[in-house]
């Protein structure tokens, strides 16, 4: 998965809430573009889950995108 999907998928007008999930498995909820911080780099994303929690996640073990 590239930066520039996730930020598609964030970016979308209009918006459309979206699942990441990680080459282990791991699946984030993301129910609003405001839930996905993408690093000024571009290689790492914070997701905030509807349950309030942060998630630092490499871009590189972001296996798919699903809506």
């Amino acid at each position: 998965m590239t930066i520039d999907a996730i930020k598609e998928a964030r970016d979308a007008t209009p918006f459309q809430p979206f699942t990441i999930r990680t080459a282990d498995g791991h699946e984030f909820q993301v129910p609003n573009h405001d839930n996905l911080l993408v690093a000024e780099q571009g290689r790492t994303i914070i997701v905030v889950t509807p349950d309030e929690r942060f998630h630092i996640l490499s871009v590189d073990l972001v296996a798919s995108i699903t809506r």
